[in-house]
């Protein structure tokens, strides 16, 4: 008799291999604009990737409304934030650790329906 198969291993921590980290550059890719669409590709074949896709996805919608915005001042000052969401995006998926976006993944989640919370902390 056939066994069933395993459930994919969701990563927690990146792995060491002759003393280099190896990192789930699919998670990475979602914090980057234009390239978060790979891993939303992914999402429905790599459950792992799920959360680093939505929150990828929302930072790329804010930055193509942002293309919008005409006041210097306030574009900046948006464009400056979605960078620091993105790069504490990238930080948490290189210690292995789950994040959540503060407001963005609460809003999210009232739009498109909750996503899994297990293990997720932040904002």
């Amino acid at each position: 008799m056939e066994s069933a198969p395993e459930a994919p291993k969701v990563k927690s921590k990146p792995e060491q291999t002759d003393g280099s980290l190896k990192f789930d550059w699919e998670a990475l890719l979602a914090y980057i604009p234009v390239f978060c669409l790979y891993p939303w590709s992914l999402r429905k074949s790599r459950p792992d990737l799920l959360r680093h896709a939505r929150q990828g996805m929302i930072l790329f919608s804010i930055e193509l409304v942002l293309i919008l915005i005409t006041v210097p001042l306030i574009y900046r000052l948006l464009w400056l934030g979605v960078i620091v969401l993105a790069v504490v995006g990238l930080i948490s998926v290189l210690n292995g650790k789950p994040y959540r976006l503060p407001v963005f993944a609460e809003l999210y989640d009232r739009i498109f329906g909750p996503s899994d919370r297990q293990g997720e902390s932040g904002g």
